[in-house]
């Protein structure tokens, strides 16, 4: 007699891996997975791994084979167990992590991590998990100045959320993709995550037709509606061929500046003072760009790039 629990466990893994598999902009989304520093896992409502990407690997096993198909219990003390739970229902309601949970490590110590959840599929979960040993021993160091301990500790419940938001932009967007929104909606979407993301005042999102070698104004958001009746804008000599060469962003921190910015006196009626351009392509084929406009220069400082430039080429796909 075949076992239930095995069958749904085989069905789950295997719809898992078709996700995956058959959609290119979802294995995309599962090689930024792969490449994540921080352990991350896919369970199921069983609380049974069926992913594990390689930094959670590195913390506990070996070899994926070791991970795929076990209990995430098997990877904490019994004690563990309750918190564990609350933890991932606190982060699929949106809370901060209130508790560092111990891993059991490869090394045979035990790490504590930060946990954050949110739904992939209906039945399933991504956790992340932020390691804070090294917060843990600066406890000891400076047991007697307990205010850099907490101010630590709220750094990296912070960070922890920083990690989740960015996964859930990340699902948002293939969401979309999965099934097959209008493009008006999906740049609303892409201009809204991007504004959120970046702090940004503004977002234009220009298309390009290969046919006449010039982009044209396809969604403004918090931006004036001057900004749609803009003139097509040509690629040569423009700020968009300029990031290309620079290595796919360009920030330019004073609009008034930049000889090549094309409308710097619209940009200062809209009170924008900085830009980033990030081009929109797929495969070395250009499909469009997108600007983020700043009021505050000073918002440049802790821009995160790195993830800018990940989500904008599965937005690229999206797009496509």
């Amino acid at each position: 007699m075949v076992d239930p629990i095995q069958t749904d466990q085989f069905n789950l893994l295997n719809r898992f891996n078709d996700y995956f598999v058959t959609h290119e902009e979802s294995a995309k989304y599962k090689s930024l997975l792969d490449e994540m520093s921080e352990p991350v896992i896919i369970e199921d409502k069983n609380f049974d791994i069926i992913y594990a990407n390689p930094g959670f690997i590195k913390l506990v096993c070996s070899k994926p084979d070791e991970c795929i198909g076990r209990s995430v219990f098997d990877f904490f003390n019994e004690n563990n167990k309750k918190h564990y739970i609350k933890e991932v229902e606190k982060g699929l309601r949106g809370d901060t992590p209130e508790r560092p949970i111990e891993v059991n490590s490869k090394s045979g110590n035990m790490v504590p991590v930060l946990i954050g959840a949110t739904k992939v599929f209906n039945d399933c979960r991504m956790i992340t998990m932020t390691d804070i040993s090294k917060i843990g021993s600066l406890h000891k160091k400076y047991k007697e100045e307990s205010e850099k301990y907490f101010s630590l500790l709220q750094d990296s419940y912070r960070e922890t959320g920083t990690i989740k938001r960015k996964l859930d932009y990340l699902n948002d967007l293939i969401n979309f993709m999965a099934v097959d929104m209008p493009d008006d909606d999906l740049n609303t979407l892409i201009a809204n995550s991007v504004s959120a993301f970046m702090k940004a005042d503004a977002c234009v999102i220009r298309l390009y037709d290969t046919d006449r070698n010039k982009f044209f104004v396809k969604y403004t958001m918090g931006a004036g509606s001057e900004w749609n009746n803009k003139k097509p804008l040509a690629y040569k000599g423009s700020l968009v061929e300029k990031a290309i060469k620079e290595g796919g962003i360009i920030i330019v921190d004073d609009i008034q500046k930049e000889n090549i910015y094309s409308s710097p006196d619209l940009a200062r009626k809209n009170g924008f003072v900085s830009v980033v351009i990030v081009p929109l392509g797929v495969k070395g084929h250009l499909n469009g760009y997108v600007s983020s406009y700043f009021k505050d220069k000073s918002k440049l400082k802790n821009l995160d790039t790195e993830f800018l430039l990940m989500y904008l080429k599965q937005a690229a796909i999206a797009l496509q």
